[in-house]
């Protein structure tokens, strides 16, 4: 079963309250809740619809932190606004 074939490189990919989390090289990043559709499409969401580029996003303390190339880093309880909105926090620069 194929889940993603698009032309776009995944640079980073997360499970967070049993969706998974896609990170573009593009700066898009996905949420899909049933792993299927990584890159858009069915049940899939954007989170992120910015340009920057992922560095790193990792769970921890029941939050997503997302790291762009830049320095700048956003902490979200919710999952969603994965680059600053809603409850989405800048904790750098």
């Amino acid at each position: 079963m194929v889940v993603y074939n698009g032309s776009g490189r995944a640079v980073a990919i997360i499970i967070y309250n049993g969706a998974v989390y896609t990170a573009f090289d593009r700066g898009y990043i996905y949420r899909s809740p049933d792993g299927q559709n990584l890159g858009g499409g069915g049940r899939t969401e954007k989170v992120y619809t910015g340009s920057g580029t992922v560095n790193v996003m990792m769970v921890c303390q029941n939050a997503i932190f997302t790291a762009f190339r830049g320095g700048y880093i956003y902490r979200s309880p919710d999952g969603r606004n994965l680059g600053g909105g809603g409850k989405t926090i800048k904790l750098s620069p």
